[in-house]
């Protein structure tokens, strides 16, 4: 074991109980987003501590940078063709050596995200086949128009989140405006404000 790795281990032993979030995560976020230039590490591994305690954190995986930048939409907003439910996707599988992407051609990079636990989250399928005639017997020309209905009648139901299949691969948030992402610009202007 190098040194870097003994300091890092030290930290985290030092740190377990004290954060509520991964070190290793909040150290990937510092090192590859702009935070790092207004403050240091530990004054931003504090702040996502005190002020995310009422969110869970999850993992979106992008091929561009924009979503540091901009609010957050889901892939119909931004005008990308996409492949499920209308919604934003993001993932319970934290490493940041894993890319979630569909598209194995592109090199992707992961974005950590802040999501409010107080959204109304579906426990389903993905069929869901728990909602009582959900379908209500439509009939889709295509796969896109299927999707969007998906989440339209995910919001006109109340729910902000879907969680298929237990949400081992992935969440679809069709609610996604309070999401925040770390780094972005929206939070680092909340780092700066506390």
């Amino acid at each position: 074991m190098n040194l870097r790795e003994s300091i890092r281990r030290i930290l985290r032993e030092e740190s377990d109980g004290k954060y509520s979030f991964p070190y290793e995560i909040l150290e990937y976020v510092y090192k590859t987003t702009p935070v790092s230039e207004y403050g240091s590490l530990d004054d931003y591994m504090n702040y996502v501590n005190e002020y995310y305690q009422n969110y869970y954190i999850t993992k979106h995986s992008s091929p561009s940078d924009s979503i540091l930048r901009s609010k957050i939409q889901t892939p119909e907003q931004l005008g990308i063709d996409y492949n499920s439910a209308d919604g934003f996707f993001v993932t319970p599988n934290l490493d940041p050596n894993t890319y979630f992407s569909y598209n194995k051609k592109r090199k992707d990079t992961n974005y950590y995200i802040m999501i409010p636990k107080d959204l109304n989250f579906l426990d389903t399928d993905y069929d869901l086949s728990n909602i009582p005639n959900f379908y209500e017997d439509k009939k889709f020309k295509t796969p896109k128009d299927l999707y969007k209905y998906i989440g339209d009648k995910v919001r006109e139901l109340g729910y902000d989140v879907i969680v298929p299949d237990k949400g081992e691969y992935e969440w679809i948030v069709v609610n996604p405006e309070q999401l925040i992402v770390l780094g972005s610009e929206t939070d680092i202007e909340q780092f700066l404000s506390r």
